[in-house]
């Protein structure tokens, strides 16, 4: 048997990226538009909740990109809420993953 600590991660889709897919499929299909997910990610174990930021600046929700990724865009708190997960007054640690992301 395994021992822990255990850990959950929790991926929440809190906005996307509009992109040229030329620039993210090696120059295939210039002039087509990409949309690409923007996560955070909750982690839980060890008694304790672990936030990992993307830096998303804000929250974009709309049905075309909702159907581009084809699921939810989350705001933040909407997200841990509905998934359930904790409270966001319950967070250990937050930590960013990236520079801040405007997103277009």
């Amino acid at each position: 048997m395994k021992k822990g600590p255990f850990y959950k991660i929790h991926p929440i889709v809190v906005g996307t990226k509009v992109f040229d897919k030329g620039m993210m499929t090696y120059q295939h299909d210039y002039g087509k538009e990409y949309v690409i997910p923007i996560y955070c990610w909750l982690i839980e174990g060890s008694d304790k909740v672990i936030l990992i930021d993307t830096g998303l600046l804000e929250v974009i929700q709309s049905d075309f990109r909702e159907q581009a990724i084809g699921g939810k865009i989350y705001k933040f708190e909407e997200g841990t809420l509905v998934k359930r997960i904790v409270s966001p007054y319950k967070i250990s640690l937050q930590t960013f993953a990236s520079i801040r992301i405007k997103q277009t």
